[in-house]
């Protein structure tokens, strides 16, 4: 169960008090998908119930939920295996003496896989973006005067106040990685607490155009969304390009 605001319907977090949007306190309870991918995980080390000197394993996630709230968890069974891809999971409604809920990793073969629309994916039918990706795919060389370049446009969206410091940090990031193919699972862990799967997410929100954004700020935005997604091989191939979403 999570909670709903009842003045705008916003989706909540279980433990939620206030409406993060319209900061109403009157919220009810409502059923949830059961469903989500993990954003970020850490095993823990704590004391075994009942057996002095004995330590069990505990491996803490944060999963967002295909309703849309962030929840804190316990992943029963195995640590999640590295993946380019969401880790898809699901409530386990079994009994457990848990402080937090229990999910298990989906492993059917990709019957679970993500079908929402991702941020870049959304952001690729904004009017602003008319560069192909087949064009950037082929055309992009990620060297030294392109990273020059893309920090330069970094710099003009955030004197624009396109893009906060945060955003910005998150593009700097990926711009500076984008030669690589991107950052590895355990450099995306240690710089920003997530997995592969949410990092590129997040890229896709720090671009996402604002209402007050300028023509040449979209562009801009959609530009670098368009060499990042290349750049951290997001879309392998044209052919596959879609069957990621």
């Amino acid at each position: 169960m999570i909670r709903r605001c009842t003045n705008c319907a916003k989706l909540l977090a279980p433990f939620t008090v206030t409406c993060s949007s319209c900061q109403s306190d009157i919220l009810e309870w409502v059923p949830s998908s059961g469903e989500g991918s993990i954003v970020s995980w850490k095993v823990l080390h704590r004391a075994s119930n009942g057996h002095c000197g004995k330590w069990e394993l505990s491996i803490i996630t944060i999963v967002e939920l295909d309703d849309g709230p962030w929840v804190y968890t316990t992943i029963k069974g195995d640590a999640p295996p590295p993946s380019n891809q969401p880790v898809r999971v699901r409530f386990e409604s079994e009994p457990t003496n848990d402080r937090f809920p229990v999910f298990t990793i989906h492993t059917a073969n990709g019957r679970h896989a993500d079908r929402r629309p991702s941020p870049e994916h959304r952001l690729a039918s904004d009017p602003a973006c008319t560069q192909s990706r087949t064009h950037m795919k082929t055309d992009t060389a990620y060297g030294s005067a392109w990273i020059r370049s893309s920090l330069n446009q970094c710099d003009f969206l955030e004197a624009a106040k396109s893009v906060d410091a945060d955003a910005r940090s998150v593009i700097e990031f990926a711009i500076r990685c984008a030669p690589f193919g991107g950052a590895s699972a355990d450099e995306l862990l240690v710089a920003f607490g997530v997995t592969r799967w949410r990092f590129v997410k997040m890229i896709g929100e720090a671009l996402r155009p604002r209402a007050g954004d300028s023509r040449t700020a979209r562009a801009l935005k959609c530009n670098l969304l368009d060499a990042l997604t290349w750049g951290w091989r997001v879309y392998p191939d044209s052919s596959a390009s879609h069957a990621r979403v």
